[in-house]
């Protein structure tokens, strides 16, 4: 927390509902920039990217 005068700002509620919307956008651009550098198949994007979420869940790192 910092103080301002009279005001007081929570640096970690900011970081909280921060970065929860950036990981959806980084990734997005990760799989964008993937395809356009790399010309990879689309299909091979979406089958790593459903890959990598399943791994994640299965370990406990994506909540819903």
């Amino acid at each position: 927390k910092f103080r301002f005068g009279e005001a007081i700002i929570n640096i970690q509620e900011s970081l909280e509902g921060l970065f929860p919307r950036l990981l959806p956008w980084g990734g997005t651009w990760l799989r964008a920039w993937l395809r356009r550098s790399r010309t990879e198949n689309p299909a091979i994007v979406i089958l790593v990217t459903v890959v990598v979420g399943l791994v994640l869940g299965a370990a406990g790192f994506l909540i819903v």
